[in-house]
């Protein structure tokens, strides 16, 4: 097709493979990481070393 592609950033969701391979076919483009993706992550890493009760009854982590 003759289409080149040169991304100043490229959004995504913190897969391990997926950030390396971008900045190998782009070089110098701009890693963004998605915050929803993000979040889910913490929570996930709080759930399995155990801080699921504080999690849950914390009041700064009750949404506004």
């Amino acid at each position: 097709l003759g289409v080149v592609l040169q991304p100043q950033a490229v959004m995504c969701d913190f897969e391990t493979a997926l950030i390396p391979a971008m900045q190998g076919t782009f070089p110098g483009v701009n890693i963004q990481g998605c915050y929803f993706h993000f979040c889910q992550a913490v929570l996930r890493k709080a759930m399995d070393i155990g801080m699921r009760t504080s999690y849950i009854h914390e009041a700064a982590t009750k949404k506004k």
